[in-house]
């Protein structure tokens, strides 16, 4: 790990997050969120070799670290122990806010993240961001975060059944609000009620989920031999571990390919129906979010 101490205003917010991505990937989710006025990223290398390592270290505002075999065995519980050893730093550092993120995961905003933070009350512990799940249009993407525009919108009860990932959202914590664990979607907060604010219109979490066939394959085909093992599947989630495992078996990489398109596809004819119903939604980034400026590195 590389640890300093940076001076920030009395808005200042850090995110957390565990990484195993293509170095691509995690170079633009640095660069983005440190030009949405991200102060600092605790950033947990999933894999201890990974050779994303040696270009991250050069980011002034990125401490990073390695998981290592004294890690615990399921994603979600290591993900709960990075989040919780950034925040005991985080505190120790006078961050005001702190978010865990995944690594295919952005932070959006129509205004300054910042302006947002600086009109919530104190007495709101945690900031819910409502998912807007990306739906891939091609099987591959070099770098999702710029090729991604389609996404699906957030609605409530019905997002559960329409979205292939999750659709609980993200949160954005006070580090001074009394609770347990960070958690990987929100806080727990043990014996006291946390008060949260749920902002729709000017700030949301957009989840590349699976955006890409060869992620997809990858993530399940960790599923199946451990590597990727989940703690907290959800009953659907078994389901379809289940049918990924017994078309993967087939040997038959044109039935793969097909099931992923099922699965995340979206014919034009419904697009076009369900962008007018707002159920489908077009965002497009702007690509200079994903510059790294010369102040970011040292």
């Amino acid at each position: 790990m590389n640890l300093h101490h940076p001076v920030m205003n009395n808005e200042k917010i850090c995110i957390v997050v565990t990484a195993r991505a293509p170095l691509i990937q995690i170079k633009s989710f640095i660069n983005y969120h440190l030009n949405k006025g991200i102060d600092l990223i605790y950033l947990f290398f999933d894999d201890p070799k990974d050779k994303a390592i040696k270009e991250i270290k050069n980011y002034k505002n990125v401490i990073y670290f390695r998981n290592n075999k004294n890690s615990p065995s399921s994603i979600e519980d290591r993900q709960r122990k990075n989040a919780n050893f950034a925040l005991s730093l985080a505190r120790k550092e006078g961050f005001k806010w702190i978010c865990h993120l995944d690594i295919d995961e952005l932070i959006w905003t129509k205004i300054e993240l910042k302006k947002i933070l600086r009109k919530v009350p104190n007495s709101i512990d945690y900031i819910r961001l409502a998912t807007l799940e990306a739906v891939p249009e091609k099987l591959h993407y070099e770098d999702p975060f710029k090729g991604i525009t389609l996404f699906k919108n957030n609605f409530h009860k019905l997002s559960k059944r329409f979205f292939r990932g999750h659709a609980c959202g993200k949160s954005i914590v006070r580090t001074n609000a009394e609770f347990d664990c960070i958690g990987v979607h929100r806080p727990t907060p043990g014996n006291k009620k946390l008060k949260s604010r749920y902002i729709l219109f000017n700030a949301r979490l957009l989840h590349y989920f699976c955006y890409n066939y060869e992620d997809w394959k990858r993530k399940w085909v960790w599923r199946l031999d451990g590597t990727g093992k989940a703690k907290e599947m959800q009953p659907r989630e078994n389901e379809y571990l289940e049918r990924f495992k017994e078309v993967y078996n087939l040997n038959d990489e044109g039935k793969l390919i097909n099931f992923y398109k099922k699965q995340f596809f979206v014919s034009e004819a419904k697009k076009k129906i369900f962008l007018k119903l707002k159920i489908l939604i077009r965002l497009k980034l702007n690509k200079e979010m994903f510059f790294c400026r010369d102040s970011f590195v040292k």
